[in-house]
């Protein structure tokens, strides 16, 4: 079976169905006899973002109707990946990344390391707060998901 997961790393709620997935798959794949795949593709939530970012909540209250709905909003959300045993921390979000940059890293990664990287992007963004528009910060992420970022 091949999977196609649409996703964005900014994106929790695509966190969350990864998750979810996940979780399903592992109580699934024992009674499958063949091999499980996955492709991630690359979906921009913010593609017209500059290639460094902008301030997180100037660019969520306007989707949001407001910069009072955003704790809300990510309070619900938090809720729900505690629910799928996700940590998030929006309170250490403060840029919103373009993450056309992270994608091409996803997509360049060797197959075997996506998944590892594809998390470490998610970490780095809602549980540390990096910004993922930084190349200093995808190069240690991609340390941290086991690939020699020089040869990305």
């Amino acid at each position: 079976m091949h999977i196609d997961i649409y996703q964005d790393f900014v994106c929790p709620w695509c966190r969350i169905g990864k998750k979810n997935l996940t979780d399903a798959l592992e109580q699934w794949q024992p009674s499958y006899d063949g091999e499980v795949t996955a492709n991630y593709r690359a979906f921009q939530l913010n593609p017209e973002l500059p290639p460094e970012g902008a301030d997180f909540q100037e660019v969520m209250a306007p989707k949001l109707g407001g910069v009072a709905n955003i704790a809300q909003a990510t309070g619900q959300v938090t809720k729900a990946g505690e629910a799928a045993g996700l940590t998030f921390r929006f309170d250490r979000i403060t840029r919103m990344p373009n993450t056309r940059l992270a994608h091409q890293l996803a997509a360049i990664a060797p197959r075997d390391r996506q998944t590892a990287l594809v998390d470490a992007l998610y970490q780095a963004y809602f549980q540390e707060g990096q910004d993922l528009s930084d190349r200093a910060v995808l190069s240690a992420v991609l340390t941290q998901a086991g690939l020699d970022a020089t040869r990305c």
